[in-house]
């Protein structure tokens, strides 16, 4: 093995043990985003079961009931299918950038928000189809190496980079806001770092660069 193939093998570890901090960190948030989809099934299935201990139950109301679970039940389904997409294997998953972009945040805002950052997602016009884990990965692992690396609470935007030969783009860009109280602070035991970022992004053929107080990602784009 030359040095070259050496040091591609290394970029390749580099990226899969980034991807399994990620995933190590994600798990609070994944596991209450799957208990928040099943609460309401919990709760139907309850309210069924009281309408049924009644001596003559109404049988309109159990069948808003029936209803009303079997709903639950499929939004559920697709909230386990758009948790797992975070963790199954590479492959073409088209999602736009727009629903790709709030999938991530809306896994990371609430450890953003007790660290004192906001997050102002302005791709909610982003049309173009990437591919789902790409998205979710590299924005989660670059919002992460901000709140891994910031010394003060920070400001973070998101917006689209447009289109441009079959790519599409989101910028990244961040400011430091005045600390009012104590900053808190998180583990480094699986910290991630702007290498790490990189060679996530060389293995899913995203063009990466970043600079004081801005990132970019141009993703392939799918259609």
């Amino acid at each position: 093995m030359n040095n070259t193939d050496t040091v591609a093998q290394a970029e390749q570890w580099r990226a899969d043990a980034t991807r399994y901090k990620l995933l190590l960190r994600l798990v609070p948030a994944i596991n209450h985003k799957l208990a928040g989809s099943l609460q309401p099934v919990s709760m139907l299935a309850a309210l069924m079961a009281r309408h049924l201990s009644r001596a003559q139950p109404d049988m309109s109301i159990l069948s808003q009931n029936a209803a009303d679970i079997q709903r639950t039940c499929k939004a559920a389904a697709v909230a386990r299918a758009d948790v797992l997409g975070w963790i199954q294997a590479p492959g073409s998953r088209p999602v736009t950038m727009a629903a790709g972009v709030a999938q991530c945040i809306g896994m990371l805002s609430a450890e953003f928000a007790i660290r004192g950052c906001t997050i102002d997602n302005q791709t909610g016009a982003a049309h173009a189809e990437v591919d789902l884990g790409a998205v979710t990965t590299l924005l989660a692992s670059t919002l992460l190496t901000l709140l891994d690396g910031m010394t003060s609470p920070l400001a973070i935007r998101l917006q689209e980079n447009a289109a441009i030969d079959r790519e599409a783009g989101i910028v990244v860009s961040w400011t430091e806001m005045a600390q009012t109280e104590p900053l808190a602070t998180g583990s480094n035991r699986h910290a991630i770092g702007w290498d790490d970022v990189q060679a996530i992004a060389a293995q899913e053929g995203v063009a990466m660069q970043h600079r004081h107080g801005r990132a970019e990602l141009l993703f392939p784009a799918l259609a």
